[in-house]
């Protein structure tokens, strides 16, 4: 995506003297007109994209037969889990699964 406008920048002294200083006055869509003491300069802005879309997380997994059993899930590994997701997704995840606190006082 390519956004396009114009900033102007506007010169001025302090006090009418001593050396330009300058600021940026305004940005516009369209080329503005200037005063004498106003510069245009046209901006062309490249953006991607992904910068304006919401990640969409999916996941696929798939256990053999020959795996199957009981899994270990602690409270250390939820916690591990929900973490890196929240640093990952920019909000707030809990992690828990079914009957992992009975597993933790065995």
């Amino acid at each position: 995506m390519i956004c396009v406008g114009w900033l102007i920048i506007e010169g001025y002294k302090r006090h009418g003297r001593g050396s330009w200083q300058a600021k940026i006055s305004v940005v516009r869509r369209n080329k503005p007109n200037t005063k004498r003491n106003e510069v245009a300069i046209r901006l062309e802005i490249e953006l991607p994209d992904t910068l304006f879309e919401r990640p969409q997380l999916e996941a696929q997994i798939k256990v053999p037969d020959s795996e199957l059993g009981k899994p270990v899930v602690t409270s250390e590994v939820q916690d591990n889990l929900a973490e890196v997701l929240s640093k990952q997704m920019g909000m707030e995840v809990r992690v828990s699964y079914p009957g992992a606190d009975e597993e933790e006082s065995e």
